[in-house]
């Protein structure tokens, strides 16, 4: 598959690339563009863009349109509902949105067929943008996707940080928001790997940026937020030798009737945590009611015997203690890092984890806390949260200043995502609600027990209080400098991203600024 650059060019009142035009008295030089404005393109200006792009201006369909009267199609909308929770499915529309809540329920596939199907918050047109393949195993074309990039790079003997979900691309927000990895512990962050981009600016102009070159671009690029500072069409990264990979699963159940016996394993979890991370582990765990879950924990260049010296003796340790509490485990050694992914996050292209089902907030949790933060989990798995942590230790990697990730991921050693889930039967209001229940009782929650900290802005609450300083810490002031010399006009916009305090959002979506 070729690797795709699909540009949005317009979301309906929240588009990352509308244009501000003239005034008129819908819309003025204060606000950016909807369709029912007297200063939207014309039709022969899109036809003349069409032309532009050689014929790859592509107008948006709801990908749930066949769910819906008058495209309704029984036996296709049954195929889609199907798959509608797997990534591969949106990736191949231009317009899909894997996060439901931003959908708004628009053109949903498990809707009723009678409710209308609207363009709502759907790109208005896409431009289809095909480009070369990966053109080495180090430099990364937008839109490759990290599977692919992680086959490109076994066939040369190599391996790349890349996310954990294979259908996570590269060279967008992944990197450009930090990037944590299951190889972070050894190779630090994404946005650690950087050495170039290319770069088309609001002006047009494609530059190329890097630690000689635009440095003060390329710094903003590696860890400074994605689509905000310009367009990456390309980045280049560092790429490791391939090795061995020794990995593991475990499990920890409490007895139904006595979930509560779970908590009582949480300090010496949390420091089995600690010691995974500090010899080069990542390790993914999940903490709910009755249960912690630990699945693909992975250990470069070890053999399973490694690794099972690493985590049995903590295993070994809960079942001597605590008679009523299930622990199970399965290690694994492969030959190499694309065989290990492929074994716990596969099959490919997709993947085997769904996508929409949950809501996010973040936090991470510096080392200091951690020993102390069982009572703080506790109260979060009380109130119905799922509490996922990555745990990798990235604070060797970084320390030159080279580049903007967010400094407090180098005194952290868990990497937290807080979770309600998202009910696609219930109406949007309702999951709006539990959004705003992440950021009204669960963020302070986390927040408190974790003074000083900040949030990996990729997996965190998108209604973050105080972002300025929870995704981005120090290096805002300068990421804002940077963010006006590269695009004064403001035309590049994400909700949280660099720069957005400069814009609102009204209730129909119109964005204008904000002074």
């Amino acid at each position: 598959m070729l690797p795709r650059l699909l540009v949005s060019l317009i979301v309906a009142g929240q588009g990352t690339l509308a244009a501000v035009h003239g005034p008129s008295s819908a819309c003025n030089r204060t606000c950016k563009c909807l369709p029912q404005d007297s200063c939207w393109p014309r039709q022969d200006e899109w036809s003349r863009l069409n032309r532009t792009v050689g014929g790859r201006l592509v107008a948006t369909v709801p990908l749930g349109s066949p769910c819906h009267d008058p495209q309704y199609n029984e036996e296709a909308c049954a195929a889609l509902r199907k798959d509608w929770l797997f990534p591969i499915v949106h990736i191949q529309s231009t317009s899909s949105v894997m996060a439901p809540l931003f959908a708004n329920q628009s053109c949903e596939a498990f809707q009723p067929r009678s409710s209308p199907c609207t363009l709502g918050n759907y790109v208005k047109y896409a431009v289809d943008a095909e480009g070369p393949k990966l053109l080495s195993s180090k430099r990364i074309g937008s839109g490759v996707l990290g599977y692919e990039a992680a086959q490109a790079a076994h066939r040369a003997g190599l391996v790349i940080v890349s996310g954990g979900c294979p259908s996570v691309g590269l060279a967008g927000g992944y990197i450009q928001g930090g990037g944590h990895s299951a190889l972070s512990s050894v190779y630090g962050l994404a946005a650690d790997n950087t050495l170039s981009f290319d770069v088309v600016l609001t002006s047009g102009r494609l530059v190329t940026a890097s630690r000689s070159e635009n440095k003060d671009l390329y710094w903003a690029l590696s860890g400074g937020g994605g689509g905000t500072y310009g367009i990456v069409v390309s980045v280049t990264i560092r790429a490791h030798p391939g090795a061995k990979v020794g990995g593991a699963s475990f499990s920890i159940e409490a007895p139904q009737d006595n979930a509560s016996r779970i908590y009582d394993v949480l300090d010496e979890f949390h420091a089995a945590v600690a010691r995974m991370a500090d010899q080069g582990g990542f390790v993914f765990y999940s903490i709910s009611k009755g249960s912690i879950h630990s699945q693909g924990l992975t250990f470069y260049n070890k053999t399973k015997a490694e690794v099972q010296a690493v985590i049995q003796p903590f295993l070994d340790s809960v079942s001597a203690g605590s008679r009523d509490l299930v622990v199970t485990s399965n290690f694994t050694e492969f030959p190499s890092y694309l065989e290990h992914y492929v074994h716990y996050v596969g099959p490919l292209p997709g993947g085997n984890l769904p996508v929409g089902t949950t809501l996010l907030g973040g936090r991470l949790i510096p080392r200091s806390v951690l020993p102390s933060l069982s009572p703080t989990v506790r109260q979060l798995v009380e109130m119905g949260v799922t509490f996922n942590g990555f745990g990798i230790n990235v604070t060797r990697f970084g320390q030159d200043g080279a580049n903007s990730v967010l400094p407090q991921w180098r005194d952290s050693i868990v990497s937290a995502v807080l979770m309600l889930p998202f009910d696609f039967d219930a109406p949007i209001g309702d999951m709006l609600e539990q959004q705003n229940r992440i950021t009204r009782d669960v963020q302070p929650v986390i927040e408190a027990a974790t003074p000083g900290s900040g949030a990996y802005m990729n997996e965190g609450d998108f209604q973050q209080r105080d972002f300025q300083s929870n995704f981005f810490g120090a290096n805002y002031p300068r990421l804002r400098a940077i963010k006006r010399r590269y695009d004064p006009e403001g035309m590049l916009y994400g909700v949280a991203n660099v720069g957005s305090e400069d814009w609102v959002v009204g209730r129909d979506g119109r964005m204008c600024r904000s002074r």
